[in-house]
C-alpha cells in the first residue's frame, strides 16, 4: 500500500507527499499572505521550493503525514489560527465539540489537545 497524501498548501498550491517525502510541488495560484511570514516555518513568498521546504519542515517538525504525527499539542504554533482559537474554547467552556479536519480525515472531538494536534500539522 502506498502512503500518499496531496494536499492544498500555502498559495493553493497543489502538494503530495509520499512515504514522508514531499514528491510534487505545483505553482500557487494565490500571491503570498502576509500571514504566512508569522508561521513558525515561515513562507514569504510562495515559490514551489518555498513550498517544497515549507511542508519539510511540518513534517520534521510535528511528523506531518507520517505515523509519527503529532497527535496531541498545548503549544500554540500561530497566534491567529483556527486550531488556537477553537482550543482555546473548549478550554473555557464557550465551545462544547468540534470538527478536525487537517491532515487526519474528520475527527469530532472535546479535547482541546487534539484540535491544537491535528490542527497543528498543517499549519507549521
Amino acid at each position: 500500500m502506498i502512503d500518499e497524501h496531496v494536499m492544498e498548501a500555502l498559495g493553493r498550491t497543489r502538494v503530495v507527499v509520499r512515504g514522508g517525502k514531499v514528491v510534487e510541488v505545483g505553482g500557487a495560484l494565490i500571491t503570498p499572505c502576509p500571514l504566512a511570514s508569522k508561521f513558525e516555518g515561515p513562507a514569504r513568498i510562495f515559490s514551489k521550493k518555498e513550498m517544497r521546504r515549507n511542508i519539510k519542515f511540518g513534517i520534521k517538525k510535528v511528523g506531518m503525514f507520517t505515523k509519527e504525527g503529532l497527535i496531541l499539542s498545548d503549544e500554540e504554533f500561530v497566534p491567529f489560527g483556527s486550531s488556537e482559537l477553537i482550543s482555546f474554547g473548549l478550554k473555557r467552556g464557550i465551545a462544547e465539540g468540534t470538527i478536525v479536519a487537517d491532515g487526519a480525515g474528520t475527527v469530532a472531538t472535546q479535547n482541546p489537545l487534539s484540535v491544537q494536534g491535528l490542527g497543528a500539522g498543517c499549519l507549521v
